[in-house]
């Protein structure tokens, strides 16, 4: 997201805690592309802002629950992204 925002360089690393498939593009490509095109724009921001929600519940969450609370977050996030019952 820092790239959508105009930053140049994200200032963390990705995590990739499972398996699966992933689609990647160049940042030249991707720019023009963003800049010319506002639905992909408009989703982009919708992202980020969703995940400035999800962040900031996460820290609501470690500030104010016990670890069980925060693991079971974590197991129903997860089970939600990876769409099965059971996790490898």
């Amino acid at each position: 997201m820092p790239f959508v925002l105009g930053i140049g360089v994200s200032g963390v690393r990705a995590l990739v805690q499972g398996g699966g498939t992933a689609w990647r593009i160049a940042s030249a490509p991707f720019r023009a592309e963003f800049d010319r095109n506002r639905p992909l724009q408009l989703a982009l921001f919708r992202y980020t802002y969703a995940l400035m929600a999800q962040i900031s519940q996460t820290a609501a969450c470690n500030r104010f629950h016990d670890s069980q609370a925060r693991l079971a977050r974590w197991l129903l996030m997860t089970r939600d992204r990876v769409g099965l019952d059971e996790l490898p």
